[in-house]
């Protein structure tokens, strides 16, 4: 072990092995019921295809890098 944290990639890695995918139907069903939805499309996609109200907005195309423990920013 190199004492450096982790990278990105190295997290990423770890979340997707614990991600359970819910078709749109059960994400509607669970958000009723008080659960978080993160909508992760782009503002384009947004605007295309309709925002979903009461999720909480993160761009895919920044998520990462926001979230990188190794980023200066």
């Amino acid at each position: 072990m190199s004492g450096m944290p982790p990278t990105i990639d190295e997290l990423i890695e770890k979340a997707r092995r614990r991600l359970v995918r819910v078709t749109p139907e059960q994400a509607a069903a669970e958000f009723a019921q008080g659960a978080l939805l993160a909508d992760t499309r782009t503002e384009t996609q947004r605007a295309e295809q309709g925002e979903i109200p009461g999720a909480i907005v993160i761009d895919r195309t920044v998520l990462e890098w926001r979230l990188d423990p190794t980023s200066p920013v």
